[in-house]
Order: C-alpha cells, then structure tokens, then sequence
C-alpha cells in the first residue's frame, strides 16, 4: 500500500509536468518569436537622443597640479551585448576552384565566432583661463585616476606621441565611457569624474579655469576579419551615360562631374580579390597589395564605373602600407552623423580665423546670418546653423600710457558665437579640411574606406548589392505609390512615416524623401499632413524649394530636362534628416537602417567622407589621432580632398540609377572638397569620425 500511495503522487506529478510542456509548446509556437540576444544594438530611444552632460564642476584633487572635473553622464539608449556566429556564416566559397585560397574551401565546422560589441561615449574636455583661448584639457592616461559609477566601464585614449621618460603614458585626450556588463537600456551615471592635469597645461588656478565637457556618441567595432566588396556581378550591358541633368546643374546632381561617365547597375570600383569578380577576405593589417591578377590583392575593377580613375588595377600594382587602417584592429565609429548641434560646438571654441576657415560667410557677418551655406540653385536645402553674435573685427586704439606716451594699441578679432535650431539634425555642407579640423579638435580621426565596410557589413559573408543593413532593398523604394513623409520637423522626436507603403522606412535618399505625392489632394490624415508647413522659412531651420518632377519608368527615375519639367507644387522637406531617425525601441536592422554593428545611417541621409585607397594622397594616411587642436596630425598628410572618397550616398542622390550609391560597396563618388570654398557636394556630405581602440 505504501507503494502505491507514493507513486500515485510521482505519477500524477509527471502527468501534470507533461501537460505544462506541452502547454508551454503550444503557447510558444503561438507567440511571437523572442528576440535575439544583440538585436539592442539595432534599436534606439525613438527620438533625439545625444550624450547629456550635466552638472560639470571643479574639485580637489588629492595630487598637486591636478584637478577632478565631476559631472553626470547619461543617454537614453544603451547596450552591451554577446552573440555567436557560425563560422560558416563568415567564409564565402568561390564560384571556381582556382580562386579558392586554402583556409576558403570548405566549412570543417570550426566553433562558431564569439563577439562582443557596445556603445559607449567618448568625453573630453576643453578649458580656458580669462583672456586666453579655448584648449584641449590633458587627462591623466591612468584609468584609476577617473571616477566610475558603478556599472560603468572606462578606457583612456592617448595621445600618439610617445611617453616621456618617466612617464605612465602620455598623455589623456579623453575617455571612453560604457556598461561593464551585459544588458541594454538608459545610462543615468552620477558621480562620473575626470582627473586633469592642469599642472601639465599651466593652470595654477582652477577656481579662473572656465571647463566645458563634450560627449559623442561611438559604437564600438570588434577585432576581427571581414569582406571588402561584395561580389555583386558586373553588367555586360553597361553603356556611357551623359550627364542627365545639363550644363550648369550636373555638378549638383550628377557626383561624376563633367560631360558623363559610365553609368550601370552595376557597382562602381567595387573592392575585388584580384581581377576577378569576387570580395576579398581581409584578414590582417599588414600591408597589402593593391591591384594585379593574384587573389590575395586588393583589385578595384579597373576603376570601373569612375570617371576621375585610381592609380592601380590588374596592370599596375601599388602597395598599401601596414600604418593604413584597414579595419581588422578594433575601433570605435560614431554611431549617427556629426549634428548641427555638436558642430556648433566646436565652432564655439574657435578662434576667430579657425572659424573662417570652416564657416562661410565670416564670422563678422551680421548676427542672423546663415552659415555653412552653398550657392546654386539646391542651397535652401536644411541648415539652421546662424551666427548669433558677430565677430568684432580687428581694430587699433589710441591709448595713453601710464608713462604718458601715447601709442596704438591693435585689439585682435574676438570669434563669432553660433546657434542651431536644429540641433539634432545631421550636418550637411561640410568638406574635407572640417573633417580634418573636427578629427583633430576631438581627438578622433578621419574612417578609411575599408573601416568603412568593415563598419557596414561585420565579419559575415557579404550579400551582392547590399546596403549597409545587410539587405539589396531600401524599403517602400519599390511601391510606386509610396512615398516618405517627415513629421515633427525640428523637435526630439522628428521621424518618417511610410504614406500608403508597407511598414517601416529606412533610407534617406531623394527616392524616398524627394518623391512627391501622386495625388493631387489629401485622402486622409495621413496624406493630408505635408513635409513641411508652407509658411516655413529660412529662419525655421528648415529649406523649401519646388523640385523639378520625376517621370517613373521601368528602368528607374529618370530626371526630366528643368525647361519642359512640370514643377511639384508641394512643399516638399528637403535636406538631411535628425540622427538615428530611424531607431525606435522595437526596430531590428533593416528597419532600423542599421550597420551590422548598430551604426546609423551609413547608407543614405549624408554621405561619408573616408580616406581612400585609390590615390597616394589618402594611402599616405597613418591613422593617428587628433591632439585636441583643430589642426591636422603632422602624419595624415591629407593635403587636400585627393585623398577622400565619398561612400554610402546622401538625401540628394538622383534617381534609380545612383540609388546604387548607396550600397555598402560601391565606390563612384570622388570628392575634391578641400579648397577654400564649400564645395557644391559639401551640402549633402556629412562628418563621421573613428577611433582606434585603445588596447
């Protein structure tokens, strides 16, 4: 009996638990699927959401000659995540055998690839004593120098000169800061604190020291290897186009400038191994072979598709040194597009010449006077950023002195202060030498194109046509009826709805953002609401301009000629949109417009200035960072736009057939933005910086 009465109860247990299985089963298979561990690094805040310093203060420091600069650090969106990648999803198997290196042929099951990736700020932060300009404060390189909250992680990163005798380091331009652990969501980090060596900047009396802190907002990409091209098939049919949009206007509209170029579906200048049509797997930061037959080099398809070539192809070979970054070391890259909100940061700690050489018009330009801007007939395309209060120019006094002598005395000009009001939105019209001079105000520097796909596609096996959230589609691109509409110009939480599309928008090009409605009024709510209200102005931070219309065809938009174009009587939003305008709390990668690693709109909104391969000028890059000055690194030797290549396109590309620039591998767009001037191409080119790791 005693066996039977305890078995009933083991019995009716085991019924009971086979019954919640197969309940659990049921309701699995009916909910929706969970999410995948790292899926955090595709998602945002839904709205502006930029690093927020606050409550920045002086205090002692148990040291002489430093100071600790306390301050709380917080962001809305935040994650730190690890996941594991089969590594048969990282390998690629060759089309022919005889391009199959060793380690290419065959998956034999190795375990699978680990990775870890988050998003931290990088902060640092500037001073000035009275009467003396803005610097750059020296932070202490030891870690344990700096105040952490708990939660928190932290990295210095130096300076590249190397350590004094003596020396723990050298110097601290700026920390790192980030989760120490995995999770997602806000950061609120109180307590946060900064040693600065004030001593070392001739500073004896903090209490005079004006201090301001910056924060910016990077992602950090692992060590590792990946693809360069994508293997996307060239197009046998492939013809000279001329330039579409006629003299006087194809410097704007046509990237090519001049009479034409080779135009196809193809990718232009895709990376190659070799001269065949495959990507090539970098694998190390040792030099490299550019051009030649040998898949082991880094070809270019002969230059196809450019009409300004490159100095190497399968007949002529160049050598790419081991200084270049070629994106398999560990890096940080901005998450979004510098916004005008951090640019007027910067030019707010210029000098009045510095700020000359990245404004037009002057500094000394009446207060109200819209700055950054470009002529041409695109220029009322989204700027806000204004001179607040204008420069005083250089002037000469008669003064007496106290001997009783009079002399002349020459006041220097004091530098203009700017406003936005548009601070969180991406900042169009900047050039070559402002990335540069941003670079090495920040103590960043400028990304490489190889960082740049490495940025874009991650370690897996590319996919032909992709953009950089891993796909060949821009989404609603191919609903003829469909078109983007912005909502909330100018606020936290401007966005873009899909007017009669299907789910989620995810590139700004002028495909997407440009097309005008195909009705000729509202049907409802949605329609009823235009991109931007009619009585906007200059003033709002906001352009309007009438667009030439677009005739759809089955081969893609083509342009119309402007003198027999019907001009769109809809005002229309024109311009670059807010940062990480399409991360929302619940978007995945593609809906996002996310890279691999969570980083925002590398395919469309501005283009991204990177140094190139492709000339001697950008090969002479050594990857160095900036000193805090707004002045180059001696060891770039970018002397001027040669050396840069744009990639991944902007809201001004033109129709289908450059709606392939902004695939994650294709290389047509040379930019020549170093002169003096704002280059016509500058207004839809944007700024985006990297950082090594620190190791």
């Amino acid at each position: 009996m005693k066996i039977k009465t305890s078995r009933c109860p083991i019995a009716a247990r085991a019924f009971l638990a086979w019954v919640a299985r197969a309940v659990a089963m049921l309701a699995s298979l009916s909910a929706p699927a969970a999410d995948k561990p790292a899926d955090a690094r595709f998602r945002g805040s839904g709205k502006a959401d930029p690093i927020r310093i606050e409550n920045v203060r002086l205090a002692d420091s148990p040291a002489a000659g430093q100071s600790a600069i306390a301050l709380d650090l917080a962001w809305d969106h935040s994650w730190r995540e690890a996941w594991e990648v089969p590594e048969q999803e990282c390998v690629l198997f060759y089309p022919h055998e005889m391009y199959n290196r060793p380690q290419d042929q065959k998956w034999q099951g190795k375990p699978p690839l680990k990775l870890e990736n988050w998003d931290a700020a990088w902060v640092f932060a500037k001073f000035r004593v009275p009467g003396g300009q803005w610097r750059h404060a020296t932070l202490s390189p030891i870690v344990s120098d700096h105040g952490k909250p708990a939660g928190a992680a932290l990295d210095v990163g130096l300076d590249d000169n190397p350590a004094p005798d003596g020396a723990a380091a050298g110097r601290g331009l700026g920390v790192f800061v980030y989760r120490d652990s995995i999770g997602s969501g806000p950061n609120a980090w109180k307590g946060f604190s900064l040693r600065w060596l004030r001593g070392a900047d001739g500073v004896s009396d903090p209490a005079a020291a004006e201090i301001r802190v910056f924060g910016i907002k990077m992602v950090y990409v692992p060590k590792g290897a990946f693809w360069a091209g994508d293997g996307a098939v060239p197009d046998p049919g492939a013809k000279f186009l001329p330039d579409p949009t006629g003299p006087g206007v194809g410097g704007e509209h046509w990237p090519l400038r001049g009479t034409g170029a080779w135009r196809t579906w193809d990718i232009c200048a895709q990376f190659q191994a070799g001269d065949t049509s495959n990507p090539l797997r970098i694998e190390s930061e040792d030099a490299l072979t550019l051009g030649g037959t040998s898949v082991a080099n880094l070809g270019n398809h002969n230059s196809w598709g450019l009409q300004l070539g490159e100095d190497f192809s399968s007949w002529v070979t160049q050598q790419l040194p081991a200084e270049f970054p070629k994106g398999v070391a560990a890096f940080y890259c901005m998450r979004a597009e510098l916004t005008e909100g951090q640019y007027v940061d910067f030019l707010n700690t210029l000098t009045y010449e510095q700020q000359k050489a990245h404004t037009t018009p002057p500094p000394e330009a009446p207060a109200g006077t819209r700055s950054l801007c470009n002529g041409g007939r695109m220029q009322r395309c989204r700027n806000s950023i204004a001179i607040a209060v204008s420069s005083t120019t250089r002037v000469e006094e008669r003064v007496t002195r106290s001997d009783g002598v009079v002399a002349t005395v020459t006041r220097p000009n004091t530098p203009a202060v700017y406003r936005t009001e548009a601070p969180d939105a991406a900042c169009g019209h900047i050039i070559s030498k402002d990335v540069v001079a941003y670079a090495g105000w920040a103590g960043l520097r400028p990304m490489t194109e190889l960082e740049y796909e490495k940025a874009c596609r991650g370690p897996v096996r590319p996919v032909p046509d992709e953009y950089a959230w891993g796909d060949k589609n821009v989404a609603n691109d191919n609903e003829p009826a469909a078109w983007y509409e912005v909502r909330n110009i100018g606020k936290p939480d401007e966005h873009v709805v899909c007017v009669r599309g299907k789910g989620s928008c995810n590139a700004v090009w002028w495909g997407t953002l440009g097309r005008p409605p195909r009705v000729t009024g509202p049907t409802d709510a949605d329609e009823a609401a235009t991109n931007l209200d009619v009585e906007a102005a200059l003033d709002d931070g906001v352009g309007r301009m009438k667009r030439p219309a677009i005739k759809e065809a089955q081969s893609g938009d083509e342009l119309i000629g402007e003198e027999t174009a019907e001009t769109n009587e809809t005002t229309q939003f024109f311009g670059p949109l807010r940062a990480e305008v399409f991360a929302g709390p619940h978007s995945m990668r593609a809906s996002a417009g996310a890279s691999y690693w969570g980083i925002l709109e590398m395919s469309g909104n501005l283009w991204e200035q990177t140094i190139t391969v492709g000339s001697k000028a950008g090969r002479r890059f050594e990857g160095t960072h900036g000193n805090g000055t707004p002045e180059p690194s001696p060891s770039w030797h970018l002397p001027d736009g040669r050396a840069f290549r744009l990639r991944g396109g902007g809201f001004g590309s033109w129709g289908d057939k450059q709606k392939q620039m902004l695939r994650a591998s294709d290389r047509a767009a040379y930019f020549g933005g170093g002169g003096d001037g704002r280059a016509e191409g500058g207004k839809t080119v944007g700024l985006r910086c990297v950082r090594t790791a620190p190791q």
